[in-house]
């Protein structure tokens, strides 16, 4: 399904997205829907305040106006901070392309971890056999 820690971290970010879109919505609707001054008043209304908070863009249109449905906006504000965040980071990551010879390092690095492996191996036999000569 997922190959990459790359789009592991896209999927994650983006289904954290839409848990809090989700959640929030439905919180702020809850609250907001039983004041009289409110006017997040629907659904539609309430999805339409998540993903313009989230998004941190604000437009203003739609608020809270309850105490809890403020404190749910703080928690949408940050979440969307983080959420914005970590795709920014990952688009980035994307974009921009690996240095060259990176692909060599890294084959290079794997050789001498595999060199040091056996080294370790050798030791290690060496020790439980009772040879005082390394190899």
């Amino acid at each position: 399904m997922l190959r990459t820690r790359g789009q592991y971290a896209a999927f994650v970010t983006v289904l954290a997205g839409m848990v809090v879109l989700v959640l929030a919505s439905t919180m702020v609707l809850q609250f907001e829907s039983r004041s009289a001054g409110a006017n997040i008043t629907d659904g539609g209304d309430a999805l339409w305040w998540s993903v313009v908070t989230i998004t941190t863009v604000g437009y203003g249109d739609r608020f809270p106006v309850t105490g809890l449905g403020r404190i749910t906006a703080a928690l949408v504000m940050f979440a969307g901070v983080g959420i914005v965040g970590a795709l920014a980071s990952i688009l980035a990551s994307v974009l921009v392309p690996q240095p060259e010879g990176a692909a060599d390092d890294d084959l290079a690095i794997r050789e001498e971890l595999t060199t040091v492996r056996q080294e370790l191996e050798a030791l290690r036999r060496a020790v439980e056999h009772g040879s005082d000569r390394a190899p």
